[in-house]
């Protein structure tokens, strides 16, 4: 039983780091570079960026 709960816990522990990188990267590469577009084409490049990364 220790080792599931050590192998639940590093697989928890690594699914929040991927994810804590995900939202790293668009806020610091993405979000900053959609700020310099206009609104309507930031808003519908945000939209096909959430499309394509599900």
């Amino acid at each position: 039983m220790t080792n599931l709960k050590l192998a639940v816990l590093m697989a928890a522990i690594l699914g929040a780091g991927a994810l804590f990188g995900f939202y790293f990267t668009m806020s610091v590469s993405i979000m900053p570079g959609l700020d310099l577009t206009e609104p309507y084409a930031a808003i519908k490049a945000n939209q096909d960026i959430g499309r394509a990364t599900q």
